[in-house]
């Protein structure tokens, strides 16, 4: 649905920029390695499988549409035309957040969701002990929702009850804050370095 709305909005845009017929075929690409879709739709596919998509486009579409030159002069306007976009939080979004896969998943038997215990995590169905598997899941959070996090969006999202847990986790993690005490959220940024 998202890619459907950004390819009806890219059609405005550039017909808006004087180019009217270029066709936009939308993909959903899921570069992770061991991702396993349980998703049958043609246009939701793993990296994998891109070059053999992209080699089909190439036939469906045998003739240039736009020139070298027109293309350069197109990168251009699309790039003067680009700002940063302010990132959505939870409840600014249009997400069913019902849809929303939350916790802490084990990496040894994906999808269990592991249990917090006292500093860490551990699986309930092969025991695995990890003391930073919810650095992942937040990495997630940042691709679904935003870099910034409050309290209360991280003990719905890794599924905890105590805020008091939340605020540890927050704190062990070094984030900076902004904001009062109420309406404090941390920035998230910096956990992208650990992404496997």
């Amino acid at each position: 649905m998202q890619a459907a709305l950004q390819k009806e909005q890219l059609h405005s845009l550039l017909s808006k920029l004087g180019y009217h017929s270029i066709p936009i075929h939308t993909l959903v690409v899921f570069t992770h390695k061991k991702v396993n879709l349980s998703i049958d739709h043609p246009d939701i596919i793993t990296s994998q499988l891109l070059p053999f998509r992209l080699k089909k486009l190439s036939k469906d579409f045998p003739n240039h549409i736009l020139t070298m030159d027109q293309l350069l002069t197109l990168g251009k306007e699309l790039l003067a035309l680009n700002s940063e976009k302010n990132l959505k939080l939870l409840q600014d979004t249009h997400i069913d957040l019902r849809n929303i896969r939350r916790g802490v998943f084990c990496p040894k038997c994906k999808p269990i969701v592991m249990k917090r215990t006292h500093g860490g995590w551990v699986c309930p169905k092969c025991n695995y002990k990890n003391r930073d598997c919810h650095i992942y899941a937040l990495i997630d959070f940042i691709y679904l929702f935003g870099e910034f996090i409050t309290n209360r969006q991280l003990r719905w999202f890794l599924l905890i009850d105590s805020e008091y847990t939340a605020t540890r986790i927050l704190k062990d993690l070094g984030l900076k804050a902004e904001g009062n005490t109420k309406n404090r959220r941390y920035n998230l940024l910096p956990l992208l370095k650990f992404q496997r």
